[in-house]
């Protein structure tokens, strides 16, 4: 039986690292482009972009750290060998989405009336947050020596799925989850803005399944890692793989069609946010899912 090295705690790390950097660029595009129509949105991915980045980030130290050897210097390093470790320059890139992040969330906690000085906070931290998302797709692909996980699609595959879950967390805030667990951020739940954010969250679905079908193509091709593919298509994971597809993107981008079209008609305004409710929630857990399948299958 394989070895397995990088666990649950690295798929949460990934996971957690994404959602809350796409959540940073998400506010920022909501903030800067909606210039007030959807500030709510803004707000709450603002607010919660650099905990889960700052969470991610401890569970980073907890698997590659070993704070059990209760030596402080030993955990820091972890950000000072970025000269030959992709996770030291993922770990300095998480820290630069903290700062950030938490600058602007200041910003809106204080309701900063120089607009301007937020808004360029926004531009140089979501490309921060950007080039984070991108090297946490670079941990797997270079700094493993696991041949499933060295295609170059890869990386976009983990890009594409950070953003798509980050815009349906952020998405949650129109939603009646959002009005309840969130009523700070909600300002109030329009159909307008879920059918915006569903045709958003369409098109990244489908960008999404070609750059799946660019990595499965590329790693099969290649010869270099078939069994990893079997091992997700018809092995011990293809009951998390096929749910991950069909429950975390198929599912959503058919309930997507549904809200586009009932959403012209104001009379179903209730079924659009708990389509779009449903469509979200399976968005994220279809994220998670993704980086789970895809890590432990190089592994076993």
């Amino acid at each position: 039986m394989a070895q397995i090295v990088w666990e649950l705690l690295t798929a949460a790390y990934l996971f957690l690292a994404g959602l809350g950097a796409g959540s940073y660029i998400i506010s920022a595009i909501a903030d800067i482009k909606g210039k007030g129509k959807y500030e709510g949105m803004a707000r709450f991915g603002a607010h919660l972009s650099w905990p889960l980045v700052a969470l991610g980030l401890i569970l980073l130290i907890l698997h590659m750290g070993r704070p059990e050897l209760n030596n402080p210097v030993h955990i820091l390093g972890i950000f000072t060998n970025y000269s030959s470790s992709m996770l030291s320059i993922e770990a300095l890139l998480m820290g630069g989405v903290i700062v950030v992040g938490a600058a602007t969330s200041f910003f809106w906690l204080a309701k900063w009336k120089r607009v301007w000085l937020r808004m360029v906070i926004e531009i140089i931290g979501s490309i921060i947050a950007f080039v984070a998302i991108i090297s946490s797709g670079l941990v797997l692909t270079l700094s493993s020596g696991i041949s499933f996980w060295e295609s170059p699609f890869l990386t976009w595959v983990f890009t594409v799925s950070s953003m798509l879950s980050a815009l349906a967390l952020v998405g949650l805030t129109e939603t009646h989850l959002g009005s309840l667990l969130f009523p700070r951020f909600n300002i109030k739940p329009e159909v307008a803005t879920l059918k915006t954010l569903t045709l958003y969250s369409s098109s990244t679905i489908i960008v999404e399944i070609i750059t799946m079908a660019l990595f499965l193509a590329h790693t099969y091709i290649t010869g270099n890692a078939t069994e990893g593919i079997s091992i997700l298509t018809t092995g011990s994971l293809s009951l998390i793989f096929w749910s991950m597809l069909g429950l975390g993107l198929i599912l959503p981008l058919l309930l997507g069609y549904m809200i586009t079209r009932r959403a012209k008609s104001l009379s179903t305004e209730t079924s659009v946010k708990i389509l779009s409710l449903i469509t979200f929630v399976c968005l994220i857990a279809g994220g998670f899912l993704l980086r789970y399948t895809i890590l432990y299958a190089g592994q076993l």
